[in-house]
């Protein structure tokens, strides 16, 4: 089967490992990951060891329009519920319009979520299995309930440790989101004029995000002493000559997200913030100098904290300098942080920061996304790394 989002011989192994037959992923970011189905909601995922390129989808009859947005191809899916929909017999479908209109006819409207559930792994051959649930069992006990006759396990880190690491289709979706962000930090900057608001900015940058494809993840365009507050917005605050303007920005595209930072000012700036954005840059360096597999995490917080030091903050702290990017709602693993074990692992896709927050001054940053490679890492961003002037 094509398509998948991830690699079905390193499931088969983490299943093989844990001794398991199957899991079932019952959250969003379990369901997408193995069936690429975007639709929030009740629906479920089940892959089995003996099938790893195999994943069967089940979905409410409600959410069947869904399959035609973004869905491996050739993939199973099973519908149960109650939805009403017409159909002329006469009429020509579409490939897209059939897909529905057969899944519809397909669905099974006496069972409920627990019994479309059992009824698929008994149709899979996993009636006295030993199966996992992608959370907690005592989350979900209707479920367990309904699978009396199956040992059921909780395998709710599986999925987000083979998750950590990105296969070519997850890499070509970060790319195109990081693409998309940078393009719409550019198109923004190209307004960004005395008298302009941060109003103004943000919605720039939102129009832009949507004028190239994807869909808003966050639209921190900071002013000024406003650039303290992380991610809050200020809409009043007005750019002014020689002040400081930071992007902490991401999109969307095809379920993955970007997350990036840039830092401008507005003609010259006072020498404290050009000195002060140039140290979260080379600590940023430092931390990307080391970054490769086999380091652990918390050696390249430590790298990027005393090179910021060094570079012209001395007292700068952070409690992390980056995180694992990959599907939306939330962050992957690992968290570049002193107390994070991870250790670096080829095809990882990290977003690499430094910033820094000060009262009375305001905030310099910069993040990129990096794909860890054999001999280092390779970027997803590709705008410059440098403190800009507009």
């Amino acid at each position: 089967m094509t398509g998948l989002l991830y690699d079905p011989a390193r499931l088969a192994a983490a299943l093989s490992d844990a001794r398991l037959d199957a899991v079932v992923a019952t959250t969003p970011a379990g369901v997408r990951y193995l069936t690429r189905f975007g639709k929030a909601g009740p629906s479920m995922a089940v892959v089995t060891r003996d099938a790893p390129d195999r994943p069967v989808l089940l979905v409410p009859a409600a959410e069947l329009d869904y399959l035609v947005e973004d869905l491996v191809d050739g993939i199973e899916h099973r519908a149960w519920g109650h939805f009403v929909r017409f159909r002329d017999p006469r009429a020509l479908l579409g490939p897209a319009e059939a897909l529905v209109a057969e899944a519809h006819d397909a669905r099974r409207p006496d069972l409920d979520r627990p019994g479309i559930l059992a009824d698929t792994l008994t149709a899979l051959g996993l009636t006295s299995a030993r199966i996992a649930f992608d959370v907690a069992p005592a989350t979900e006990p209707a479920l367990t309930d309904a699978l009396d006759t199956t040992e059921v396990a909780d395998a709710s880190g599986l999925l987000p440790r083979l998750r950590m690491r990105k296969t070519d289709l997850e890499l070509d979706r970060l790319r195109e989101a990081a693409r998309i962000a940078e393009a719409a930090i550019m198109s923004t900057t190209a307004i960004a004029t005395t008298g302009v608001t941060q109003a103004e900015l943000a919605t720039e940058f939102r129009a832009a995000v949507a004028r190239e494809g994807g869909l808003l993840r966050i639209d921190s365009v900071s002013i000024g002493p406003a650039t303290v507050f992380g991610n809050a917005n200020v809409p009043a605050s007005v750019l002014t000559a020689g002040a400081l303007l930071r992007f902490d920005v991401g999109a969307v595209y095809r379920g993955y997200q970007s997350d990036l930072s840039r830092c401008f000012s507005l003609g010259e700036c006072e020498p404290k913030m050009k000195r002060y954005g140039e140290a979260v840059i080379a600590g940023q360096q430092a931390a990307l100098n080391l970054l490769r597999p086999g380091v652990r995490a918390a050696e390249v917080f430590s790298a990027a904290v005393a090179e910021t030091r060094r570079a012209g903050i001395p007292h700068y702290d952070r409690t992390h300098v980056g995180h694992g990017i990959g599907m939306i709602g939330g962050y992957d693993a690992p968290l570049l942080a002193p107390q994070d074990t991870h250790v670096i692992e080829e095809g990882m896709v990290l977003c690499v920061e430094t910033p820094y927050y000060e009262f009375g001054f305001g905030g310099v940053q910069i993040e990129d996304m990096v794909v860890v490679t054999a001999a280092g890492w390779e970027p997803l961003s590709m705008l410059p790394r440098q403190f800009g002037t507009l």
